[in-house]
């Protein structure tokens, strides 16, 4: 079983900050789901932005944590460490790219999403 990340290791260093969900990922329950929650409140605050610009930023979420990712997995000696949910939270926006900013189609999208 491998180590679960502290505290001190998620503020240890910014790209352990994108690549375990702004700290979703230390919850010791569901990291996973927790980090797709992330992604609902940034979901909204691009919701509006035109869908080239919203793609844009997806992307450059998913280069930034892959980058993140890595890095992370290296330091903690594990390949896919179950803390690491940058990808969830880049899965979910881009579940819901398109999907109408209102919370009963945003609440549908993320269930389906998990």
């Amino acid at each position: 079983m491998p180590p679960r990340p502290s505290l001190r290791f998620f503020a240890g260093h910014p790209l352990h900050w994108l690549s375990l969900g702004f700290g979703s990922g230390l919850m010791p329950v569901a990291p996973g789901t927790w980090g797709s929650l992330v992604a609902v409140p940034l979901y909204f605050l691009i919701a509006g932005w035109p869908p080239v610009f919203y793609l844009l930023f997806v992307a450059g979420l998913f280069a930034a944590g892959v980058f993140a990712a890595g890095f992370t997995a290296r330091e903690l000696g594990v390949h896919d460490h179950k803390a690491i949910v940058v990808d969830e939270i880049v899965g979910v926006l881009t579940a819901l790219f398109q999907c109408p900013p209102e919370w009963h189609w945003v609440l549908l999208a993320f269930l389906l999403f998990r």
